[in-house]
């Protein structure tokens, strides 16, 4: 079904199907409305996969043939995984094969709505499957013609699949700026859909009023355990409320790199580091200024970019205030300083791979990991943590977004922790940062995420159009990879991978850079002074060995595994431990480790030719690397 502004779509056929298949059915239609013609493809696509590549044979013997194009159905199969949920892992290369269907056939998803995962087993929560096996899709023609469309997969109601209904409007170039301004549904924090705009507005309100907090009384702050970690001494807090010298402010000011956004009066720091023997005096006279009477004039503290107020409850510090950043990372100490307390109270146990580096967190930005023994006394004493933080601060956990991930644990033990801590259950495998974090061993297929991103950079269709040189600084500058975007070339790949003095094309090759990157790991495990990394590394997987005297085992991690393949690589081509450790040091200047040289002395060699000097088109420079390392 097709809606154009609350209008309902009527789609005359011409004549009956041009094309009816056991997985489609294909039809030329005319917008009674518009009166623009095209072809829709109605699919249901076999569950088999052998069967799913003569459908993707059959769509793109279709595609020279049609103008605009829209397809719809069920497709049963997924473009990434993290479209599914539940049940086994889905084949890579099924998924694969589709997307390259779509990327040649030059198909896109519509702009949709509603329910994300469009297929459901409908089975007991334990073995619920959720994945997205309905779209929406068309060509650049049909998007040209109806810019303004999306598609609305519907509640599924008795059925296990949603309906979908495309809707698209009359004007589409009057409309276009316009909604795509509204917000006319939402689904609200309860899990109610909200419909029309008073209704969105009233959701969005409630939603931030629960997210924000109204004012609260906090607690004074227990200071003993902060006397039990490193504190500042009295000379060095002296320090700190010093006078601002004049050289001070100066090199706070030649600091700022001379290219960063200018002020508010447009003048950017170039200006006031040329100008400095004439304002400088000026500039400190007025940086003292604020220090000596606390107040700043409003000139000098506007801003070009306006900031969306938002605090936590009525005593919080505003968001985008200078001193916001440096009150959170204050707070957070305190509570990474409680947290770190915990392991010497007796009921407490740490998490058996945390225990002997004394490993109790990890906080990323506003995100808190806390690792912890699975049981009761231990969750107790975290929630306690937690809790008592709240009260001196006030900031309080999401519990929306807080969940707690078991490995080993009794399932009676379990149902008691997640009713002491009031927080939901979260399971294995999901993503952090972008990268699958998983209990066992990872497998290929979690990285499909990545390989989509890449298929995505290099298969957009406008980089179709790029000339070699084009693709190749793509490779170079976004993904340098992939091998199959350069088959075309008559060249072997191994050639290509070479450096332009031995007639290559600067790409790098791949295999050779993930064990140059991966040295550098080695090289990181023996450096003092050792970082948490290396530290854990040390105490559970080498027992405080020497890294040169480990085999691999079957306990290893994948990436802790690659580390002692490329161990053995130098031991057999230097001979002994202590030449491979002169190797490596070779690759470092000062106290920095440079994958560039690493990645010279793994990649294939070839003779250089004597031509290579002549060529002085910019994209065949090799692209700087630097940013990897």
């Amino acid at each position: 079904m097709a809606e154009f502004c609350c209008c309902r779509m009527l789609l005359l056929l011409f004549s009956p199907p041009l094309l009816v298949h056991s997985q489609f059915i294909h039809c030329e239609v005319l917008h009674n409305v518009s009166f623009h013609c095209f072809h829709i493809t109605i699919l249901y696509a076999s569950n088999d996969a052998k069967e799913r590549d003569g459908l993707w044979a059959h769509l793109n013997i279709l595609k020279p043939m049609v103008d605009k194009w829209l397809l719809l159905g069920d497709f049963n199969v997924i473009r990434d995984v993290t479209e599914k949920i539940g049940g086994t892992l889905s084949d890579l290369a099924d998924i694969m094969d589709f997307n390259f269907c779509l990327y040649n056939c030059e198909l896109k998803d519509l702009n949709s709505n509603g329910c994300e995962f469009t297929w459901t087993n409908k089975q007991h929560i334990d073995s619920r499957v959720w994945t997205k096996l309905d779209r929406a899709m068309a060509n650049v023609h049909w998007l040209k013609q109806f810019p303004v469309c999306s598609a609305s997969f519907l509640d599924p109601g008795v059925s296990d699949h949603s309906p979908v209904v495309v809707t698209v409007f009359k004007d589409q170039h009057r409309c276009s700026r316009k909604q795509q301004q509204i917000i006319g549904q939402i689904k609200d924090r309860h899990g109610t859909d909200r419909l029309g705009l008073d209704n969105v507005a009233a959701g969005f309100v409630d939603y931030y009023q629960s997210l924000l907090g109204e004012s609260s009384s906090v607690f004074s702050l227990d200071k003993v355990f902060i006397q039990q970690s490193p504190v500042v001494s009295s000379e060095d807090a002296a320090k700190l409320i010093l006078p601002i010298t004049y050289e001070e402010i100066r090199t706070a000011l030649f600091t700022i790199g001379s290219d960063k956004s200018p002020g508010p009066d447009g003048f950017s720091s170039a200006f006031f580091k040329h100008s400095w023997n004439l304002i400088g005096d000026t500039l400190c006279k007025a940086v003292h200024s604020f220090f000596s009477t606390g107040r700043m004039s409003k000139q000098a503290n506007s801003t070009l970019i306006a900031l969306i107020p938002k605090k936590k409850g009525k005593s919080g510090i505003r968001q985008g205030d200078p001193l916001s950043p440096y009150i959170f990372v204050l707070s957070i100490e305190i509570l990474s300083r409680y947290l770190r307390c915990l392991k010497s109270q007796p009921l407490v146990s740490l998490h058996p791979k945390c225990s002997k580096v004394g490993l109790t967190h990890l906080i990323f930005v506003d995100d808190l990991m806390v690792f912890i023994r699975g049981d009761v006394p231990s969750v107790q004493a975290v929630s306690t943590a937690l809790t008592n933080f709240s009260h001196w601060y006030g900031l309080h956990p999401n519990v929306d977004k807080t969940e707690i991930y078991f490995g080993g644990v009794h399932p009676s033990i379990k149902t008691q922790i997640l009713h002491t801590s009031g927080f939901s259950e979260g399971y294995f495998p999901f993503r952090y940062l972008g990268l699958p974090l998983n209990i066992a061993h990872t497998f290929v297929d979690m990285y499909g995420i990545l390989i989509n991103k890449i298929q995505a950079s290099i298969q957009h269709w406008s980089s179709k159009f790029l000339s070699y040189a084009g693709r190749l600084q793509l490779l170079n500058t976004v993904v340098f990879g992939l091998e199959n975007f350069w088959r075309m070339v008559a060249k072997s790949w191994s050639s290509i991978c070479s450096p332009l003095a031995e007639g290559g094309f600067c790409v790098k090759e791949l295999l050779s850079w993930n064990k140059a990157l991966i040295s550098k790991w080695l090289w990181l495990i023996e450096q003092p002074p050792q970082g948490l990394w290396s530290a854990w590394h040390n105490a559970y997987n080498l027992s405080n060995c020497s890294v040169w005297d480990t085999t691999t085992q079957g306990r290893f991690s994948e990436s802790f595994r690659s580390i002692i393949n490329v161990k053995d690589d130098l031991l057999a081509a230097t001979g002994s431990p202590s030449a491979a450790r002169t190797l490596l040091q070779s690759w470092c200047f000062g106290d920095k480790f440079s994958v560039t040289a690493a990645y010279n002395w793994f990649r294939p060699r070839s003779p250089t030719v004597p031509w290579h000097k002549g060529l002085s088109h910019k994209a065949l420079q090799c692209a700087p690397s630097s940013f990897l390392e």
